[in-house]
C-alpha cells in the first residue's frame, strides 16, 4: 500500500507541475506580480524585478529534470535518482526557506507553516518513495 502512495512517477511528476504551477509561471510570466507577492504592494526595490525574473530562469530546468527521471528512467535507477533529487532539492529549499526567514519585509505575509510545510511534504514524499522502491527489479 505505501509503495502505491509514494510513486516515484507520482511525486515528480506532481512536485514538476507545482514547480512549473507556482514558481515559474509567476517569476517568467507575471514578473511584477511574483515581485509584489514577495515584497508586498508599493515596496518593490528597484532591482527586485530583475532578480526575481532570475530567480526563474536558474529555476526553468527543474521541470525537465523532474519528468525525465519519472519517465525516462526506470526501477532502481528511478529510485536512486529519485532519493537525489529529494536532498539536492531538500537543500535548496533549505537554504532558502533560511534566506526568506532571514531577511526583513520579504515574504513577510507568508505563514512560515507554508513556507517550511511545503518543502518538507514535497521532499519528504520524494524521499520516502525512492526509499521504498529501491529493491525492485524494474518497472
Amino acid at each position: 500500500m505505501l509503495k502505491k502512495i509514494f510513486n516515484p512517477v507520482v511525486w515528480l511528476t506532481g512536485f514538476a507541475i507545482l514547480h512549473t504551477v507556482m514558481f515559474l509561471v509567476p517569476q517568467l510570466l507575471v514578473t511584477g506580480m511574483a515581485a509584489e507577492m514577495a515584497w508586498g504592494e508599493g515596496n518593490v526595490p528597484d532591482h527586485a524585478l530583475f532578480y526575481e525574473f532570475q530567480i526563474g530562469a536558474l529555476g526553468i530546468g527543474y521541470t525537465p529534470m523532474l519528468l525525465g527521471i519519472a519517465f525516462l528512467a526506470r526501477g532502481v535507477t528511478r529510485a536512486k535518482l529519485t532519493i537525489v533529487t529529494a536532498i539536492g532539492m531538500g537543500l535548496v529549499a533549505s537554504v532558502n526557506t533560511y534566506a526568506n526567514l532571514t531577511k526583513e519585509g520579504y515574504l513577510d505575509d507568508m505563514g512560515v507553516v507554508f513556507m517550511v510545510g511545503l518543502p518538507v511534504v514535497i521532499m519528504g514524499g520524494l524521499l520516502i518513495s525512492g526509499i521504498l522502491h529501491l529493491q525492485q527489479d524494474s518497472e
